[in-house]
């Protein structure tokens, strides 16, 4: 049952079941249940858990473990613990691939690139696994340079590409704008015979969707056999672009998988091509379907309001915001303060701005433009 939460993400279940099972004098975990809570535990980021869990396998004796050591280092590495992590990999003994792979993505999952170049350069065995963690992380912050250096270097020691060093090199080339890379990196993987897996299609359709034409999406969108969610949300996408509210409705009641983003493309579409009324029915309709929001899907919702200047539908949003936690963020945050502002409540943006902790320049410009719109033009925000 631990196992089987923590496959499904289901880690608060899975830690709650935990909990009940060392209650129980006469049940005492075993490696197991120790690697599928610690599982659970990063899963979940719950560092505060993960330690309790560290110290019953000292007290159990299962430091021995290499399965449970390898989780532990895990749980670390996405707690944002490198130092922990480093601590157990050290008292591994023998180590393997698993151990060294997990302590390097420790380090790049902690944006620590110099020590995990370090750990990188003196792995026994660089597994394809250890090129992708190096290349995804490099990918992340667009160092497209670096991914085309480990690349190569990665071809020159005959180590084995799969379709997610391919879909880490086009997400690269993407966030760096490299368009001319990109296509390259497509033109590989026809060559190499990895145009049918899944994740690699998605990334390049992604690409296009980002950088190339609404025509490119189409014609990437249209030779891809196996679709995701992420194929129905690029295509939508692409087709709100270019104005075409009517195909993108019809491609999202075509995907059998609607998730958040699907809803906050559709969203966010009806409100770029003018349609705003739409895009708060969307909301409503997402909502109801016990899909909860994030922050990119309550910011739409928020400018949609703020343009049709409805303070009421305004404030129930913000309500859901606070619900879920994210009032404090600044792209929700700036949206609610610009949402009162248009709607003529500025105690109301004063608030929203006050909630924000770590406010960004378009908080502080939105609040001074909110203070331009009700004739305050000689204040300003506290802190400014």
């Amino acid at each position: 049952m631990l196992t089987s939460y923590t496959h499904h993400g289901l880690y608060q279940e899975a830690l709650l079941l935990f909990h009940q099972m060392t209650g129980n004098s006469s049940i005492k975990p075993d490696h197991y249940s120790f690697t599928a809570t610690l599982s659970a535990c990063a899963g979940s980021c719950n560092l505060r858990y993960g330690q309790n869990i560290h110290a019953l396998i000292l007290a159990g004796g299962y430091s021995s473990s290499l399965p449970v050591n390898n989780a532990l280092i895990d749980m670390y590495a996405k707690c944002l613990i490198p130092c922990s992590a480093r601590d157990v990999f050290e008292e591994i003994e023998p180590r393997n691939n698993v151990s060294w792979s997990t302590l390097l993505f420790a380090y790049v999952h902690a944006n620590q690139f110099l020590v995990a170049q370090s750990v990188f350069d003196v792995m026994p065995n660089r597994v394809n696994i250890a090129w992708n963690i190096m290349i995804v992380g490099h990918a992340r912050h667009g160092n497209i340079g670096t991914c085309v250096d480990l690349f190569k270097k990665m071809l020159a020691e005959s180590c084995d590409h799969d379709q997610w060093t391919f879909s880490a090199f086009m997400n690269a080339s993407a966030e760096s704008q490299e368009y001319r890379i990109g296509c390259m990196v497509h033109a590989f993987v026809v060559k190499k015979g990895w145009s049918y897996a899944v994740e690699a299609n998605n990334s390049i359709l992604s690409f296009y969707a980002q950088l190339g034409s609404p025509a490119d999406v189409v014609k990437m969108f249209e030779s891809i056999e196996t679709r995701t969610h992420v194929s129905w949300n690029a295509i939508i996408d692409a087709q709100m672009k270019i104005g075409d509210t009517h195909k993108a409705r019809i491609a999202f009641q075509k995907a059998l998988e609607k998730n958040v983003i699907s809803w906050t493309s559709m969203m966010t579409g009806y409100v770029r091509n003018g349609n705003v009324e739409e895009a708060v029915s969307y909301f409503v309709d997402m909502i109801r379907s016990s899909l909860h929001p994030d922050d990119f899907s309550l910011g739409t919702v928020l400018h949609a309001c703020s343009v049709m200047a409805t303070l009421g539908h305004g404030k129930l949003i913000h309500s859901l915001a606070i619900c879920h936690g994210f009032h404090a963020y600044a792209y929700v945050g700036n949206g609610l303060v610009n949402m009162y502002a248009k709607c003529g409540d500025i105690d109301g943006s004063n608030q929203a701005f006050n909630d924000i902790i770590e406010k960004d320049l378009v908080s502080w410009n939105t609040m001074l433009i909110a203070y331009g719109l009700h004739g305050w033009g000689d204040k300003s925000p506290r802190g400014l």
